[in-house]
């Protein structure tokens, strides 16, 4: 009985604390948005119009949800600026903020970060545009540009400033980073942003055209890096050449776990495409495109000496599904980093990611659109070329049983669409094909081994790559 009343109580309190929710307009009842800030309370909401904001705010703690007045429109997020005029952080995060606490909708812009002496071993400056220190906030549909972190420093003497994540710095905390686009921001550790010791999210954003002198797209100790689109980043703001031009992770347990998945990281103007530090696990940097990155697509740095070795040995390309193509994006000189329907990265991702309805891209599009999840920010929608399954690899214990291989499971885009299918054996005894040309094919093996097909399916405009089954006749373990 106590327990029900507890519930009926509890289920009471938090309807009446959204009952009781505000919304607080801006600039229509409050001149700045900060002044809308200092009078919420968890769960309220703070809505801007589009215009440009010569402020800096600090949620100060809040729950809150502060927003423009369309996310979801590019434009009017271009037009809902806050500018902080080089005077600190653009946004803060630093009184143990949840998830709750929401920015969004927003242009962040004339950052020059917050003074820390607390990391790091001295006093920097962090986090130019957004600043999220012991915090775990959400943010979501930003555009994150034009941050200015001090970078005249003397590597000699150590004397001048120095800054830690142009765009965003996240400091000890969990935040969630989503579909933001963070570009042309300057930092002289970490142009774009510095995931510093935690277990962030960062996901589904565009991370391009940043530069550092260290770490010009994103520096990761712990956290899960998945299906960004991060390009076009440098190692130029340094007094000499820098290193890890897209992305510098360093795996070490001290600062938790750090995973790469799903990202393209091509076209780094300089640094290499990853740097990394420490024992990479290969199971924590997975079905990623890395390409054409000036230096060299993956660079290691040997702790003890500081030599960097580029590629070679330190090449991912092959193993655990990461490839190095052209994403053959629409046009990348012009920032439209959307897929063509050709992309390699279509339907490569991780075949193991499961799908949540609700779950969208950069562009708030149905986040799986083919078969499997795409690679990078952008889930390509529109023709999809087939997809070959040639069905589960079998095992039978002795010749002379009937066997079928299925491949109805194939992909076609316009299921009405022409189809045809081709099997092939490419290893063991020769068998007869029931009829190659079928979905479903049967064929009688007369001696033990392993036998092995191959299936191509087409519509009426492509073929699909093969897909290869194999089928073990033995007492052997199956394949």
């Amino acid at each position: 009985m106590k327990k029900t009343v507890l519930s009926v109580l509890i289920a009471s309190c938090v309807f009446a604390a959204s009952a009781s929710a505000t919304t607080r307009k801006v600039p229509s009842e409050y001149p700045s948005i900060q002044m809308a800030i200092q009078d919420s309370v968890d769960g309220d909401t703070v809505l801007v119009s589009p215009g440009v904001y010569y402020e800096t705010i600090n949620f100060g703690g809040r729950d809150i949800v502060v927003t423009g007045t369309d996310p979801n429109d590019p434009k009017i997020v271009g037009y809902t600026i806050i500018d902080a005029d080089g005077d600190g952080s653009a946004v803060t995060f630093e009184n143990k903020e949840t998830p709750a606490a929401v920015l969004t909708g927003f242009t962040i812009t004339g950052g020059f970060g917050t003074l820390n002496t607390t990391v790091e071993g001295g006093g920097a400056f962090w986090g130019g545009g957004i600043y999220c220190f012991d915090a775990s906030p959400t943010i979501t549909r930003n555009i994150i540009t034009r941050n200015y972190g001090p970078t005249e420093v003397d590597l000699m003497t150590g004397q001048g400033e120095m800054s830690y994540g142009g765009g965003i710095a996240a400091i000890y905390c969990d935040p969630i980073i989503t579909h933001n686009i963070i570009r042309n921001n300057t930092g002289m550790i970490g142009g774009g942003m510095i995931l510093y010791i935690g277990d962030p999210l960062v996901s589904n954003n565009i991370i391009s055209d940043n530069s550092s002198y260290i770490g010009g797209g994103v520096i990761l100790l712990g956290g899960t890096l998945i299906n960004n689109t991060i390009t076009r980043n440098d190692c130029d703001a340094g007094p000499e050449p820098g290193i890890g031009g897209n992305l510098y992770a360093i795996f070490d347990p001290q600062f938790g776990r750090s995973q790469v998945s799903g990202n393209i990281l091509c076209d780094a103007v300089s640094g290499g495409g990853i740097l990394w530090q420490g024992d990479m696990p290969v199971d924590l940097f997975k079905y990623n495109n890395v390409w054409n990155n000036a230096t060299g697509n993956y660079l290691s740095m040997n702790p003890n000496t500081g030599e960097t070795q580029y590629d070679g040995q330190n090449d991912r390309t092959g193993t655990m599904g990461n490839i190095s193509v052209d994403p053959l994006f629409v046009n990348p000189m012009n920032r439209d980093y959307h897929l063509t329907f050709e992309s390699p990265c279509i339907d490569a991702g991780d075949p193991q990611w499961i799908f949540d309805e609700g779950q969208i891209d950069i562009d708030g599009q149905r986040r799986v659109h083919g078969s499997r999840i795409d690679i990078g920010a952008d889930e390509y929608l529109g023709y999809v070329k087939p997809v070959a399954v040639a069905g589960f690899d079998q095992h039978v214990l002795v010749p002379l049983e009937t066997i079928m291989l299925d491949g109805s499971q194939s992909l076609f885009y316009d299921p009405c669409s022409v189809k045809t299918f081709r099997w092939t054996q490419v290893e063991g005894a020769s068998v007869a094909l029931s009829d190659p040309n079928s979905a479903t094919v049967t064929f009688t093996p007369e001696a033990m081994g392993e036998y092995a097909f191959e299936l191509i399916v087409a519509d009426d405009r492509y073929a699909s790559d093969a897909d290869r089954v194999v089928v073990l006749v033995g007492a052997n373990q199956p394949p």
